[in-house]
């Protein structure tokens, strides 16, 4: 695996990005999609271990219009900042950002294209099944899908007609953030609409259970949903 730090031209500005490749040609992509604290140093964790399963992965920063470079802690202090660069993103941005990545990543020579996100990216990834060259999608703890956070996005779920990848959805039952009546409303309106989905609550995780890893200290959430995510990617990627 090799990693490196590109740029990619979107809107006429240059979006920061963090990519980890395996090392085998042709491999598929997946764009991973942060939280509201930027591309850290768990966001490339979770990079590197895309590509250590097989696959090209880039992890975009979408705040670059506003917050360049924007790489925080998870500190109380962050939320502030975060949250305000989260806030000044709109869908027509966020749909370039994912769209360029995708286009980046056929042009390294992935036949398929997933994404994976966290928590805003999470909420992200659910629009992003909605794309055209996005052929699978993962949304961890996605708290903009059920209810719109900002007045430049509508609910996300508004979406869920125009889907078209298949999705994998998790959250925590503790998340006090998505309550289950959100969790219920999700699986409701994508099961109306007939789309291919798998969902997944995990009754003694909170928010962000995904951020300890998969060995050492990570709860048992994450150790059991990394395969599951990694057989959704495989199954739909290739």
């Amino acid at each position: 695996m090799t990693t490196e730090s590109i740029h990619l031209d979107v809107d006429g500005g240059k979006m920061p990005c963090y990519v980890a490749r395996a090392d085998r040609a042709g491999a598929p992509g997946v764009v991973v999609l942060q939280e509201v604290f930027g591309v850290n140093r768990e966001m490339k964790r979770i990079t590197d271990l895309v590509a250590s399963a097989g696959f090209t992965a880039i992890c975009p920063n979408f705040y670059f219009r506003t917050h360049p470079d924007l790489d925080l802690e998870y500190a109380p202090e962050s939320f502030t900042v975060g949250r305000a660069a989260a806030g000044a993103t709109t869908v027509e941005n966020l749909t370039a950002d994912v769209q360029a990545c995708v286009a980046w990543l056929r042009a390294q020579g992935a036949p398929k294209a997933g994404t994976w996100g966290f928590c805003f990216g999470g909420s992200l990834a659910y629009l992003s099944a909605t794309f055209p060259g996005v052929d699978a999608a993962v949304s961890f703890y996605g708290g903009q899908i059920a209810k719109s956070v900002a007045p430049s996005r509508p609910a996300l779920i508004s979406f869920t007609e125009l889907v078209r990848a298949p999705l994998f959805l998790a959250f925590g039952a503790q998340d006090e953030s998505i309550p289950p009546d959100e969790v219920d409303a999700i699986r409701s309106a994508l099961t109306e609409a007939h789309k291919e989905f798998e969902l997944h609550v995990y009754p003694d995780e909170g928010h962000g259970f995904f951020r300890k890893g998969i060995n050492g200290d990570s709860t048992a959430g994450a150790r059991d949903v990394w395969p599951k995510v990694e057989l959704f990617l495989r199954r739909n990627l290739g």
